[in-house]
């Protein structure tokens, strides 16, 4: 799978309430199969041990999530992207396919910046590849701490998230 366009849009948009990327993937033959992935028993955890996860760990609570999913790959890769995203977003929600044809689909993936977003949108494609087509954990922890140090570096930090979240929270409808 390949990132083929991106475009971030800033503000409440025709996709969403908040900021985010609006993304175009395309798949090849070898990758079709992967529309069809059904999550197996024990897929959160496989993930857990590849990004090296306490196991408590909010991501690993969303396997329900992934397994409702429609379709279950395109899930996986929100509920990734939203747990690589989520310490630097004002505002969380799921993202979304906007729509899709035989060999794309465009999502929109809520998130304040375009760095982070674009980022965070690789690796997740990467990782819920390397899941869906491992029946063991994949080898995902060096490439997710290099992707979480770069996201230290682009977001705010911990106490400049909390106090815009508390100026917003008044605005949040």
């Amino acid at each position: 799978m390949k990132l083929l366009t991106s475009r971030h849009l800033r503000g409440p948009n025709i996709h969403g309430s908040t900021s985010g990327l609006l993304a175009t993937i395309v798949w090849g033959g070898a990758e079709k199969p992967l529309l069809e992935w059904k999550p197996g028993a024990g897929f959160a955890a496989r993930l857990g041990q590849a990004l090296t996860l306490a196991p408590d760990a909010a991501l690993l609570q969303a396997g329900d999530r992934v397994v409702a999913g429609s379709p279950p790959f395109f899930e996986l890769i929100f509920v990734v992207f939203d747990h690589l995203t989520r310490d630097y977003s004002l505002r969380q929600a799921a993202g979304r396919i906007v729509s899709r044809g035989e060999d794309q689909v465009q999502v929109f993936l809520p998130c304040d910046e375009n760095r982070i977003a674009t980022s965070a949108l690789v690796f997740a494609l990467m990782a819920g590849e390397a899941v869906a087509r491992s029946a063991g954990p994949p080898d995902l922890a060096e490439k997710y701490n290099q992707v979480q140090a770069f996201l230290r570096s682009e977001g705010l930090a911990a106490p400049s998230m909390a106090l815009a979240r508390a100026a917003l929270a008044p605005c949040i409808v």
